[in-house]
């Protein structure tokens, strides 16, 4: 990503799914499903008790809904996911709005497990509006029992990793904000 010294230099972005990463996940998925529903229906050796069958039954629908939830990621896999431009970023799972460089007030990297995400430090106005909703309040809650306060992004799946997507927020934020404080003055 070229470095710009305004913002207005900079083209916007659009981040997809990686269609590699939605067939793979969703074989898994049919797989898993599959395995369970054989078990859940005796197709197994050794005793088939009522423990069983239930657990069976209760992992094939659980696996069989994460297959269904990529059926749209595989039909339309360059369907863009996170847009990032010069006023700011929105990433269309977790927000309708763009939300501005300006009410971000720090941008991290963070990780659980083997999971790296973007965490972005909202304006403590801007949060307060964002997570007006109960889900979003719910989304908060579970970021901040994780140890993140904010909102964040996971690139798991995406056409780009995390660190690259750290890299393009924080050359936009700083060049929305330099662009903003020459208007200024």
């Amino acid at each position: 990503m070229p470095r710009a010294t305004n913002a207005y230099d900079l083209p916007d972005v659009e981040i997809g799914y990686s269609w590699r990463w939605a067939l793979v996940e969703s074989c898994a998925y049919l797989v898993l499903t599959l395995l369970c529903l054989s078990g859940a229906l005796g197709w197994t050796p050794g005793k088939h008790d009522t423990t069983r069958v239930v657990i069976g039954y209760a992992c094939t629908i659980l696996f069989g809904f994460g297959a269904f939830r990529l059926i749209p990621i595989l039909l339309s896999p360059q369907r863009p996911v996170i847009f990032i431009g010069r006023l700011g970023i929105r990433d269309t799972r977790t927000s309708n709005s763009m939300i501005p460089w300006q009410s971000i007030e720090a941008i991290s990297l963070r990780g659980f497990r083997n999971q790296t995400y973007i965490l972005l430090k909202l304006d403590p106005a801007v949060a307060r509006l964002f997570y007006a909703k109960s889900p979003r309040r719910l989304l908060a809650a579970i970021n901040r029992w994780f140890g993140g306060n904010g909102l964040a992004i996971d690139a798991t799946g995406l056409t780009i990793r995390a660190a690259e997507l750290l890299e393009i927020c924080n050359t936009y934020r700083s060049a929305a904000r330099g662009s903003i404080t020459a208007n200024w003055r």
